[in-house]
């Protein structure tokens, strides 16, 4: 099966199970319950650079599509984030040069692994064709192996994240969304899947408004 040792894919192992990304929860501040934004830098919190480059570029890429303007936080910000209060107020500065209004950061708060049994079957298919009748071995090679599918145990990867949009003015939360990935196969594929989902809940929650080409 997939396994992500760390958010974003630090360490990947590759198998077989497509993924996908599932909301669990939306809140918007209620007092800025009508504001839109047109031009978000992304921000995805992980310690790999490489990654960090994937996911923003996949979710600016969505954003731009949507018509709306996006900076990705690794042109912005070059640099391993400390923390510190002189690099935020450093973000904040370069971000507002950029005219961006809203910051959009991404971030695992969990991460686990389930193990699920998929039952076995068995199938029967009605006779199409007299021809596999003619002879015990033609009919029991044709169908014997069709008749009983054993089950199994699989173990399902999930990655809960967070995504929050803070407005660049007032450096408040604006708006949170909750989510479930699971079983992805690479970075890619998540970050494809996963900025999909996202997108979609932003243009639901009317955080953004696409623009027709």
């Amino acid at each position: 099966m997939k396994r992500i040792t760390k958010f974003l894919g630090i360490a990947i192992m590759i198998a077989a199970c497509g993924s996908s990304t599932n909301i669990t929860g939306v809140w918007r501040n209620p007092q800025v319950a009508t504001q839109t934004y047109s031009n978000i830098c992304v921000a995805a919190i992980t310690e790999s650079n490489s990654n960090k480059l994937i996911v923003e570029q996949a979710m600016t890429m969505r954003l731009k599509e949507n018509g709306v303007q996006s900076k990705q936080m690794n042109q912005v910000f070059p640099y391993k984030f400390s923390g510190a209060q002189q690099e935020k107020d450093l973000i904040l500065e370069k971000v507002r040069a950029e005219q961006s209004d809203g910051i959009l950061t991404f971030a695992l708060i969990k991460q686990k692994e389930e193990t699920r049994y998929v039952p076995g079957g068995a199938t029967y298919a009605p006779p199409m064709n007299y021809g596999y009748y003619g002879t015990f071995g033609g009919y029991y090679g044709a169908y014997g192996p069709r008749m009983y599918e054993p089950g199994y145990y699989v173990q399902d990867d999930i990655y809960f994240i967070e995504t929050n949009l803070y407005d660049v003015a007032t450096e408040k939360l604006v708006w949170s969304v909750q989510s479930k990935t699971y079983n992805p196969a690479n970075i890619q594929q998540f970050a494809d899947d996963f900025t999909a989902a996202i997108t979609r809940e932003l243009i639901k929650s009317k955080i953004i408004m696409p623009q027709k080409p």
